[in-house]
């Protein structure tokens, strides 16, 4: 019922705390798009474990994993937009990273209530989280590459 959405909710938000919170050791040891690597792919196995979930159990688990993702995305993506950003154009592209945050937020269900109609509620989150791992895995080759053209050069 909405007690176990309600704790679901705290268990996502709990894990973004802890994960926000552990950002800076994490930043001191692997590169923005090794760090964007992660953070999709814990999305993309939070998804899929929400995807399974059959027990209040498996959804908490389901729900530390995915939260992980987003309280590393935050502080991640404004880091990597500060860092490449000249001081003039800074605040609008933290304005624009913003904006499409949110906008992504809104568009969501124009994705996932299609394919949950055509299929499940269980596949939607399935299928978004397979993509999850996929973006993952091309932020990990990108990182992979980048790291050694940096020791070529």
């Amino acid at each position: 019922g909405s007690e176990m959405c309600i704790r679901d909710s705290g268990m996502f938000n709990l894990s973004a705390g802890f994960s926000s919170l552990a950002y800076s050791r994490i930043r001191s040891r692997l590169s923005p798009e090794a760090i964007f690597a992660l953070i999709f792919v814990f999305a993309g196995v939070g998804f899929v474990m929400t995807s399974q979930a059959t027990t209040f159990t498996g959804t908490l688990a389901a729900m530390a994993v995915g939260g992980f993702s987003v309280g590393a995305f935050i502080p991640n993506a404004t880091l990597a937009i500060i860092s490449r950003a000249s001081m003039n154009v800074r605040g609008r592209a933290l304005g624009a990273m913003t904006t499409l945050f949110y906008l992504g937020q809104f568009a969501s269900p124009f994705y996932s209530v299609p394919l949950a109609t055509q299929s499940s509620v269980g596949n939607a989150f399935y299928v978004t989280g397979l993509c999850g791992v996929a973006l993952g895995i091309g932020f990990a080759i990108y990182a992979f590459i980048d790291r050694k053209r940096a020791r070529l050069v």
